[in-house]
């Protein structure tokens, strides 16, 4: 073993538990048991236009959904649902779980994401990029069109004024990866979906709603042909993987409570 190997091991063996331990520490509050967990997704998710985007030819894909509800405490009933899923976004693509893929794409430096859709808008607009975690707001999302770390865009976004819509409204963000053109695509719709005023005793305004639900959908498919995308011990792997994502950002989010 030369002497480079020898650094990168024990560059290796020092980070690696180091990395373990804050991951662990990150998302110690957030029990993979309290995460309701499916291999489907939503209609509205699969007739969106998102989906159109990064599937045009709507081949067969995996898909895979997680969600928790997440209780506000009196003082935090005010957050809006920009805010929630702004803080969500930051411990997701800014927490200690997606830091070695982050290193990775910033390294590369090179934009690995591009749908066909986009490309007109696009060249009207040019796309923000966001090469540093620390460019996530705390409180606003990211524009439409952003890039981050080149392989992640914002293709859709919707928010609800609650003190104008009478029942319970979604508000989401999409994020598409991959391309059509290619071998793989899909994207992450990260939701926020607040209690009916109605159904909170005692009742309240619906920007007093004491619980959220989190719900993380997404599609993972090979655009080009319709059949399964990927193997098992690859979807294995998502699925870990993925949860650790999840809960990360729901620690974020529960962050705003202190």
């Amino acid at each position: 073993m030369n002497t480079a190997s020898r650094i990168l091991a024990a560059a290796v063996s020092i980070t690696t538990p180091y990395y373990i331990y804050q991951v662990s520490r990150q998302i110690s509050d957030v029990y993979p048991s309290t995460v309701t967990v499916t291999n489907t997704t939503s209609a509205s998710y699969l007739e969106s236009k998102s989906h159109c985007t990064v599937n045009p030819r709507n081949c067969t894909g995996l898909h895979d959904t997680r969600s928790i509800v997440v209780e506000l405490p009196p003082t935090k009933r005010a957050y809006s649902d920009e805010q929630i899923l702004a803080a969500y976004i930051q411990g997701y693509f800014g927490g200690w779980v997606f830091a070695p893929e982050r290193r990775a794409l910033q390294l590369l430096r090179r934009r690995l994401v591009n749908f066909t859709a986009l490309k007109i808008i696009q060249s009207r607009d040019t796309a923000t990029n966001i090469w540093s975690y620390k460019q996530l707001s705390s409180d606003r999302l990211p524009p439409l069109h952003t890039v981050l770390f080149g392989a992640f865009q914002v293709v859709d976004c919707r928010l609800t004024n609650h003190q104008n819509s009478p029942e319970p409204a979604e508000s989401y963000i999409d994020f598409g990866f991959g391309s059509d053109t290619s071998h793989f695509s899909g994207f992450h719709r990260f939701s926020i979906h607040r209690d009916s005023p109605k159904d909170l005793d005692p009742p309240a305004g619906p920007a007093t709603s004491t619980t959220v639900t989190i719900t993380n959908s997404c599609l993972a498919c090979d655009p080009s042909k319709n059949n399964l995308f990927g193997g098992s011990l690859l979807h294995s792997l998502h699925k870990f993987y993925a949860m650790l994502l999840f809960q990360e950002g729901v620690a974020r989010v529960r962050a705003l409570e202190t």
